[in-house]
């Protein structure tokens, strides 16, 4: 016999549920309601997506929750939409608003310092190249694939293990594992007799220290409300920017005094240093209220480069990057050959691309700021090719530092001129990062590291066959042609793409591509990705 179902006039079972709570949680005294879920927030290159909605706990239940302050543990739920895996994650905890401030001010430094680990390891390794060939008697090739290694694995592993790692443990972990892995490859490093050793510890080395990168900007968006958030990136990147800065020379006097290995040593006692603060001190940041994540898809993103807008800006960023890749690979076996540079002066090369970082960290986001201001004052809307008009200074200033780079060498100029080569090029480049689109990011950032770690492999015979003038006219050349391809984007691509589907479709819907299309004046800058 079986039952039948309820009719509208009987109470339904969830009824009688909250029926029973009414009563016991009567005589308890009103409190605020719960905090609205946070926004989701389109971006503006990417597909509209499709958005799921939580089902709104009934009032008594919601007041029920919240009179008696009962923290559940993480329950999660997933369930696939159109090939994306949509993650319902409860939670009760809220960083930016139960840390203190001098908590705060503990996760913005030490997330800093996160930042400062990655840099200040290359900038001691890299200029000493020629040192480390010389010593494990290895080919140019060799040595230069362990940059290769650690360019690819530092683009390959937020993707791979920092991401879903950080989104089933917490960002807390994802620092712990990746500083202990970090360690682990400055011993393998320090103990090198050939130099697979090195290629091993450049392996973990660029695993580790991604973890620091892609953890970094999520902790302090988690913890800073928007108002206070552009500060704290600011000086969360004086973390990364100082690295280069203190990394060259310090690398330089320690491989001239002690041998090159104990750079390793100086590294491995910051990171357990680092280790144990984050141990003692980094709370766990990650946001637990009820939120709705979208885990996003890789094919998905990979498709949107049939669009001309992504495929033109993408391209571009993949030369830039290249680019700057070839420069560092070359700078120890120039300076060394051309100048006859020592291991103390070698330290010193990259403070021309830190200044040149710094200078450009002080005014491209000013004047970003200010075509922004321009661009909503004119059109009344901001759209998101309107950041890459911005990026006009830094694709006029690379190609420059690049022939100057190329062509100091070439001819044997003095110094300063591949010095000032370089200086324009770090500045050229942060510019241009500095502005380009968190969508264009999200589908580029494996290209990006993928041409950056091939790169090393061709480049020494490149300039063996072509010489080094030839060859960095080359890139500048190819960077210009990239860089007209952006300017078609940035001119006309926002009109392109509304007549394309799927913003075609939005637009006739009732013009909500200018909510999705509007961006906050005050953007991210990712400087460490440089």
């Amino acid at each position: 016999m079986t039952a039948n179902p309820p009719t509208s006039a009987d109470p339904t079972r969830e009824e009688q549920a909250d029926a029973g709570r009414d009563d016991a949680i009567a005589a308890m005294p009103a409190i605020a309601p719960p905090p609205s879920s946070p926004t989701v927030v389109e971006q503006p290159f990417a597909y509209p997506t499709k958005t799921s909605t939580l089902r709104p706990l009934s009032s008594s239940t919601a007041t029920l929750v919240q009179r008696l302050s009962v923290f559940s543990a993480l329950t999660q739920t997933n369930r696939t939409v159109g090939g994306d895996t949509t993650s319902i994650i409860a939670h009760k905890r809220d960083p930016e608003r139960d840390l203190t401030k001098t908590q705060k001010r503990v996760v913005l430094f030490l997330a800093a310092m996160g930042a400062f680990l990655g840099t200040v390891g290359q900038a001691m390794y890299n200029p000493l190249l020629a040192t480390v060939k010389a010593s494990l008697e290895c080919s140019d090739l060799e040595i230069n694939a362990t940059i290769s290694v650690y360019v690819l694995m530092e683009g390959l592993a937020p993707l791979l293990v920092w991401g879903p790692m950080g989104d089933q443990y917490g960002r807390r972990p994802v620092y712990l594992v990746g500083l202990g892995l970090f360690m682990l490859s400055c011993g393998i490093s320090f103990f090198s007799v050939n130099v697979w050793m090195p290629f091993a510890g450049m392996f973990l080395a660029g695993v580790g220290v991604s973890a620091a990168n892609a953890n970094g900007i999520g902790a302090i968006s988690d913890v800073f409300p928007k108002e206070a958030r552009g500060k704290a990136l600011a000086l969360y990147y004086i973390g990364a920017l100082l690295g280069p800065f203190i990394g060259g020379p310090i690398g330089g006097q320690i491989s001239a005094n002690l041998g090159w290995r104990y750079i390793y040593a100086f590294l491995a006692l910051l990171g357990i240093l680092l280790l144990f603060a984050f141990f003692l001190w980094f709370p766990e940041t990650r946001d637990d209220n009820v939120n709705l994540v979208r885990k996003p898809n890789a094919l998905r993103s990979l498709g949107t480069l049939q669009y001309p807008f992504v495929l033109l800006v993408t391209i571009w960023i993949c030369v830039l990057f290249s680019a700057n890749t070839a420069v560092v690979a070359q700078i120890s076996r120039q300076y060394t050959t051309v100048y006859k540079f020592t291991d103390r002066q070698l330290g010193l090369i990259l403070l021309a691309s830190a200044s040149g970082m710094v200078l450009s960290s002080l005014f491209s986001g000013r004047y970003s700021d200010k075509m922004a201001v321009r661009s909503q004052e004119r059109k009344g809307s901001y759209v998101s090719e309107d950041r890459l008009r911005a990026t006009w200074v830094g694709a006029l200033v690379v190609p420059v530092g690049l022939i100057l780079f190329g062509v100091g060498f070439q001819r044997e100029l003095p110094v300063v001129v591949p010095l000032v080569g370089q200086f324009l090029l770090a500045f050229g480049t942060l510019w241009i990062i500095t502005n380009e689109t968190a969508s264009v990011i999200s589908v580029s950032i494996f290209w990006r590291f993928f041409f950056a770690a091939i790169t090393p492999l061709f480049i020494i015979t490149a300039v063996e066959q072509g010489g080094p003038a030839r060859v960095y006219f080359i890139y500048a050349i190819l960077h210009l042609l990239s860089a007209a391809g952006v300017a078609w984007v940035a001119l006309a691509g926002a009109k392109y793409r509304m007549r394309r589907s799927p913003w075609r479709e939005v637009d006739a819907a009732g013009g909500e591509h200018r909510r999705l299309e509007s961006v906050h004046v005050h953007v991210k800058r990712d400087a460490a990705a440089a």
